[in-house]
């Protein structure tokens, strides 16, 4: 069995990701989304190409008898046959459906403290950042400059998360790391099932 979970990541049939998935071996494959089609039915051919290979034909006689006729045509015999094709292997649950399933939710906020180092790597890329963000809006503007802020602000959270996310051979530890493999062992001592993501 393959159980392909986010499979909006095998979309593009071009990718990697799509090319890798595709050769490994397997009798059985599921394909889990809650975007099947964000731009394109070329995507919904990925994803079933992933599934069942051949079963929507080759992506050129694909793009001919669907993706063409009910994109640019806007033919309703077309999309009606394809939804045929698919219907008996898709299946659409919307959260109403499956609220009634699932435990209320908890939400706990935990708040946590860089360790010494990990502040002392913080401060001095937060003083670097901000140098290098006003000379890049001195130079190109605001709007020319939001990537190149984005990509410093990015830094900066990854140094919150840990260091070693944004320093190589960074041997230091991290607040943020600290604290939840102190609530995972207390969670274990309590008997508790964990789900780490």
């Amino acid at each position: 069995y393959i159980i392909a979970d986010e499979a909006q990541y095998i979309k593009n049939n071009n990718t990697q990701n799509a090319k890798a998935i595709k050769n490994i071996s397997a009798e059985t494959r599921f394909a889990l989304t809650g975007t099947p089609i964000e731009n394109s039915l070329s995507e919904l051919w990925s994803i079933f190409d992933f599934i069942m290979p051949g079963y929507l034909f080759g992506y050129r006689e694909f793009k001919e008898l669907y993706e063409t006729p009910i994109i640019k045509e806007g033919n309703e015999v077309a999309m009606n046959k394809l939804k045929k094709l698919i219907e008996p292997f898709v299946l659409r649950r919307i959260k109403g459906e499956v609220l009634t399933e699932l435990p209320d939710k908890m939400i706990s906020v935990l708040n946590s403290q860089m360790v010494d180092e990990q502040r002392d790597i913080y401060l001095s890329y937060l003083a670097k950042a901000k140098k290098n963000a006003m000379e890049e809006i001195q130079e190109n503007g605001i709007e020319k400059s939001q990537i190149k802020i984005l990509a410093l602000l990015t830094r900066l959270r990854q140094i919150c998360c840990h260091p070693s996310l944004f320093i190589d051979n960074y041997k230091g530890e991290s607040g943020k790391l600290n604290q939840c493999i102190e609530i995972v062992k207390d969670a274990i001592q309590s008997g508790h099932k964990i789900l780490l993501f």
